[in-house]
């Protein structure tokens, strides 16, 4: 099989073994600068490191990100059931497709102004997903999902236990801070044991 950066040197090549002819001229070499241009694409794809995809969103007017692997939906909270002697960034629970789980608002767990940002009539959320456990995020609003190179992105950050830092997993050269999903869901502070 050849691949996709020899066939467009095959094309190259073919292109500039052809008769010239003036009325041809020009149109060789554009096809030469298309099929170089076409193959140094495929170079950059093939040089590149591995990329991430990431859901980004918005928190008190910051965009925020988590890589989309453990996205499992976005959610609109229709009704949020209150549970006594919960931490104060934990509002609730939903009924979740016939499961119970816990949802966090994410300012108050980060230590941002839970004022800042939107003001929605539904709040609007990320269901995550980890290691066979679901926990519902709150959020601001949904930007979009974008690969990033994993070139394009620091990590590195200590991680203090009583801190926010502790769920920032790496920023990207555009600024935003992904969030570690993982030590989120798996924060014991968030778990309720029903037994």
């Amino acid at each position: 099989m050849i691949k996709p950066e020899e066939q467009i040197e095959q094309i190259a090549k073919a292109v500039s073994a052809q008769p010239i002819s003036s009325s041809n001229d020009k149109k060789k070499l554009i096809m030469q600068k298309r099929a170089r241009e076409l193959a140094s694409v495929t170079d950059e794809k093939a040089d590149s490191k591995d990329t991430i995809e990431i859901v980004e969103f918005t928190l008190s007017k910051e965009i925020y990100g988590i890589e989309a692997k453990y996205v499992k939906e976005i959610y609109i909270f229709n009704h949020i059931r209150k549970i006594p002697g919960t931490p104060d960034f934990m509002p609730g629970v939903i009924n979740y497709h016939g499961k119970i789980i816990s949802i966090i608002d994410l300012k108050k767990l980060l230590g941002l102004d839970p004022s800042s940002g939107e003001t929605l009539a539904k709040e609007k959320g990320l269901i995550l997903f980890w290691n066979e456990t679901e926990l519902a995020i709150m959020i601001d609003s949904v930007v979009g999902i974008k690969a990033s190179e994993i070139n394009d992105i620091s990590r590195g950050f200590s991680h203090n236990k009583n801190s926010q830092e502790n769920f920032i997993s790496a920023i990207t050269n555009e600024h935003t801070i992904i969030l570690d999903a993982p030590r989120i869901v798996s924060d014991q502070r968030i778990t309720i044991n029903i037994s």
